[in-house]
């Protein structure tokens, strides 16, 4: 009598509990981990917002934004490196408080996947555009070649990028029947993309 339960060793209907409560385990510590992510996630979006919401930021964003049009990243270059010559200059500070808020993101969040997609989502093309446009070119008229200024700013950037392009990548290989892609396509098949 205890050696069979309706056919079944003990053995058997033990090894059958056991697989069971493991699987709720490993459905349990699914959920911890995909809990503790959102809220890693969270927290990075409550600190980039308030970083950049922070008062001289504001004040250094307007200050940069002012240099647009032609010529304005030599002209930038030139006023930085005026005031970076005179010892304990505001303007100094108030122009590198926005490059220093590029550099904290980049070293905070470039080796963090799920904190890199939040700054892409966040600031992606402002980012970008950021080091492109204007950082990029600035640094070297500024500083020497080999200083330590926008390393990880440029890193993130190009995280940002890489990122960007295996999901354009990953989405032209993974076309679904319902996109308007496969309705042009004639009947006999897929016809990837021209290069």
């Amino acid at each position: 009598m205890l050696g069979d339960i309706d056919g079944a060793s003990w053995a058997e209907a033990l090894t059958g509990v056991g697989t069971i409560l493991i699987a709720f385990g490993v459905v349990f510590a699914g959920i911890q981990v995909r809990d503790a992510r959102r809220a890693r996630t969270s927290e990075i979006v409550r600190q980039l917002a308030e970083l950049w919401s922070d008062k001289d930021l504001i004040g250094a964003r307007r200050c940069i934004a002012s240099y647009q049009g032609a010529g304005s990243v030599d002209l930038l270059a030139r006023d930085l490196k005026r005031a970076k010559d005179e010892p304990l200059s505001d303007e100094y500070f108030v122009f590198t408080r926005y490059l220093k808020f590029w550099e904290q993101v980049g070293m905070e969040f470039q080796d963090h996947a799920g904190g890199l997609r939040v700054v892409d989502e966040m600031f992606g093309d402002l980012i970008i555009a950021a080091w492109r446009n204007t950082w990029e070119k600035v640094i070297p008229l500024v500083w020497e070649p080999n200083a330590d200024v926008g390393g990880a700013f440029a890193k993130i950037v190009r995280k940002i990028e890489h990122r960007r392009k295996w999901r354009r990548r990953r989405r032209r290989l993974w076309r679904l029947p319902s996109t308007p892609y496969y309705d042009k396509q004639p009947p006999g098949g897929w016809i990837p993309d021209a290069p």
